[in-house]
């Protein structure tokens, strides 16, 4: 046990502390919250989940979409959380059939003994809507935890495609615009020359020269 010395003297150095500065410290604690807060303690249940189990799923939802900043790491913890649970509720039904048909055995064996395995089945959905309803508690459960992944999902991929769109402005990249411009039209062709007049004759058809007046050379004046 410390003295309470040195439990001062570790809250006067806590004061002190602002966290790692570099980015590589940064990136080392990057996902503290997420390992050793409330998540794995909260969520898995002792007597069926394995911390381990939930650690690695955790681990392959954050290599997948690389969270940056906080707001992207919550939104990752939300699928993480949600699907574990959504996971759980779906490996508790065919628990919930087993206890069923345990309960309803002895009813099953006195009425119902001419009934396949899928009217069993019904029957014990049907005992249970009558009563406590407890699948329909975990279809709704279902629902909801369902419903909570993609929703942040869906809001995780909108962050990230932003966020990757204002790199591509800083960087002076064009690659967030997919369609290319419409090409330059050509120009027009240059105006076609006067072509001559022509006359026909016999030989063929022969540039027309101007008519000018004549002078009788052979006359004298009047």
């Amino acid at each position: 046990m410390i003295s309470e010395r040195q439990q001062d003297a570790n809250r006067r150095n806590a004061a002190k502390s602002h966290g790692p500065i570099t980015p590589e410290g940064r990136a080392a604690v990057r996902h503290n919250a997420l390992k050793h807060g409330f998540t794995a303690a909260e969520i898995v249940l002792p007597t069926v989940e394995e911390r381990i189990d939930f650690e690695q799923f955790r681990f392959a939802f954050e290599e997948e979409y690389n969270p940056v900043g906080p707001t992207e790491e919550v939104l990752v913890e939300d699928m993480v959380v949600s699907r574990w649970r959504l996971n759980r509720i779906r490996k508790m039904e065919p628990g919930f059939f087993a206890l069923g048909l345990q309960f309803r055995q002895s009813m099953r064996e006195k009425l119902y003994s001419n009934l396949d395995g899928q009217a069993n089945l019904a029957d014990v959905l049907s005992y249970d809507a009558s009563g406590d309803d407890t699948y329909g508690k975990m279809s709704r459960y279902e629902g909801r935890f369902e419903r909570t992944f993609y929703k942040a999902l869906k809001e995780l991929q909108r962050l990230q495609a932003l966020r990757a769109a204002v790199s591509d402005i800083g960087n002076g990249t064009v690659s967030q615009s997919p369609i290319s411009p419409d090409p330059e039209p050509d120009p027009p062709p240059p105006p076609t020359p006067p072509q001559p007049i022509t006359q026909a004759s016999a030989r063929g058809t022969e540039p027309q020269a101007p008519e000018t007046d004549k002078i009788d050379i052979d006359q004298g004046p009047a």
